[in-house]
């Protein structure tokens, strides 16, 4: 679990003043409290102001109540999560995302985050470590003009930073969950006749905007078919398949039923041809993908959905690998990659990702053919990190007094009752 605190109003005085070992302290505590895996940066409060239709200028742009800005706050947490040593690193959800806002929000980000000149601190007793100090979240949701150069070109040239990529599937309808006001002002003004599913509002205290709807990727639209093409051109031209994690953004985007289709846009130009053949004609005309003869192979697609997460989330040394000491997480697929060319054979791929008839869970065969064992049960990962400094009883008493002052809560409310036998700490 990745805690929101991009409007976690506590650390007013932190953000402001840059007190990095103060709120170190405090999120530390707030993780183990609440076992949390590490921390995420959402719109960072821009729900001030609680009139939803309300937009702040620039992610630059100080408040009317507090004096620091969004890129302040992404300057912060990126200290504080390395001061920590958190397994994972921030996870950013850059906020005006499928909109031109959001590529040029995501550049005066990436700006700042290169300029801190940081290096990655990963404190957890694991062997293979984290590359990144920042995670970007569904990475092709930035260029809506389908202009990728500007973000390649900085994974290329700084292995610091990290993505995920979030295909669209084109289902029927897709869920959406979201706390980004800007693309929920765009659905209600650009698209409110094509559009007309209920929407659902509300703020949660110290976390911000929370929006519920429902919405259609369509292959006859262009921008969204600029959306799919912008993960697929992001996967195949950064260098590093390191950097680059293949997800659905689920429920929004995609899920779990598309996994296979997806594979064979990945590692066949001519899969992903044929899937084209119907799309928006404009979008055909422009999209660079038709000359792209860029494609994964079998070992490349394993990195991107095993390797690539797992180190992304600090835990190459036990999850997405095989080697001595790892949970022991397999899929056995029926293929043959060494008698198949899953280029030009993609359907192969396909039915074998559509058909697993073997997994194996922590080294328990959990689904063999048509038994699925529904007994077995995962762990919850949580972190608290690692710091030394003084002063800590009386910080945390500052922040109780906080809470008992300013929220409807107690701060000490915030405890989580879990079985220790499905925790599993990582430090």
């Amino acid at each position: 679990m990745l805690l929101n605190i991009s409007n976690l109003w506590p650390l007013e005085l932190e953000f402001q003043r840059g007190k990095i070992d103060e709120m170190a302290i405090f999120l530390s505590d707030l993780l183990s409290k609440t076992y949390g895996f590490g921390f995420k940066i959402y719109n960072p409060f821009e729900n001030e102001a609680w009139n939803l239709r309300e937009l702040r200028d620039h992610i630059s742009q100080t408040g009317r109540l507090y004096n620091f800005s969004a890129l302040d706050v992404y300057e912060n947490v990126v200290k504080c999560v390395e001061k920590l040593g958190l397994p994972h690193s921030t996870h950013a959800h850059i906020e005006g995302y499928e909109k031109q806002v959001g590529k040029e929000n995501l550049i005066s980000v990436l700006a700042k985050i290169k300029s801190l000149n940081l290096t990655v601190n990963q404190k957890a007793g694991l062997e293979k470590r984290r590359d990144q100090i920042f995670h970007i979240a569904h990475a092709n949701s930035y260029s809506f003009d389908g202009n990728n150069e500007n973000l390649t070109d900085f994974l290329n040239e700084n292995q610091n930073v990290d993505v995920d990529l979030a295909f669209i599937g084109f289902n029927k309808i897709n869920p959406l969950i979201t706390s980004d006001r800007r693309l929920i002002n765009s659905m209600l003004t650009d698209n409110i006749l094509e559009n007309p599913q209920k929407l659902i509002c509300s703020a949660v205290e110290f976390e911000g905007d929370s929006f519920v709807s429902f919405r259609s990727f369509e292959k006859s639209k262009y921008q969204d078919c600029i959306l799919w093409a912008n993960a697929l051109d992001l996967a195949l031209n950064t260098k590093n398949k390191l950097q680059v994690s293949l997800t659905l953004n689920f429920p929004n985007y995609a899920n779990v039923a598309d996994i296979p289709e997806i594979a064979t846009w990945l590692i066949s130009k001519e899969a992903r041809e044929n899937f084209m053949k119907d799309m928006n004609k404009d979008f055909i005309k422009s999209s660079s993908l038709k000359n792209n003869d860029k494609v994964l192979n079998f070992s490349e697609f394993v990195t991107i959905t095993r390797t690539s997460p797992a180190k992304s989330l600090g835990l190459g040394s036990i999850k997405g690998n095989l080697g001595n000491g790892a949970d022991g997480d397999i899929n056995i697929l029926d293929l043959d990659t060494n008698k198949i060319d899953i280029s030009k054979n993609y359907q192969n791929l396909k039915n074998a990702l559509s058909n697993i008839e073997h997994v194996i869970k922590s080294g328990e065969i959990v689904k063999k053919e048509d038994y699925i064992d529904l007994n077995h049960h995962g762990s919850i990962f949580w972190s608290r990190g690692k710091i030394k400094v003084e002063g800590k009883e009386f910080i945390l008493a500052k922040k109780k007094e906080f809470y008992q002052k300013y929220s409807s809560i107690f701060y000490d409310s915030l405890k989580i009752s879990v079985s220790e036998k499905i925790l599993r700490n990582i430090e």
